[in-house]
């Protein structure tokens, strides 16, 4: 992320990076003065580019722990905002979640390839599927025992 310490200090100037103005346009309700946060971010950037003694924070917490509330009001809040934020994806908890699913259903009657079709296939299910063309794939891969003129015997008269 953009506010911690140790990405703050190589920055080549004190200009407020794109994807921390994204963040404070998105939660700008919750910020105490966000028309101040240039401001904050400068002198954020200052006090990194001053202290070349100690290695800076490289983590979130670790600079929330270094952010003073009162001088950084808005940093302060963004910080620890991104401390609560989630890291994982429900994307990845419904994916493992299907395959669980899916083994128990049907692992005793099934090969492994298809198990692992029909779990692409339920984890990706906004993907649009061209059927006639799965078909025609289908019927071009595996060879057929007879092949018939017609098939009008199917048909009931």
């Amino acid at each position: 992320m953009k506010l911690t310490p140790n990405v703050v200090s190589e920055q080549p100037t004190g200009a407020l990076p794109s994807g921390v103005q994204s963040l404070a346009d998105r939660y700008s309700e919750d910020l105490p003065s966000p028309d101040s946060l240039l401001c904050e971010y400068h002198r954020w950037w200052r006090k990194w580019q001053a202290n070349g003694e100690t290695v800076p924070p490289a983590t979130i917490r670790d600079a929330l722990q270094s952010c003073e509330a009162g001088f950084y009001p808005n940093l302060n809040i963004l910080l620890r905002m991104l401390c609560t934020v989630p890291v994982t994806t429900a994307k990845c908890e419904r994916s493992i979640s299907t395959i669980r699913r899916l083994k128990t259903y049907l692992h005793s009657t099934m090969k492994s390839e298809r198990l692992n079709g029909l779990a692409l296939m339920t984890i990706h299910y906004g993907i649009s599927v061209d059927i006639g063309a799965v078909v025609s794939d289908f019927a071009s891969s595996l060879p057929t025992r007879m092949k018939f003129d017609s098939v009008d015997f199917l048909r009931k008269s």
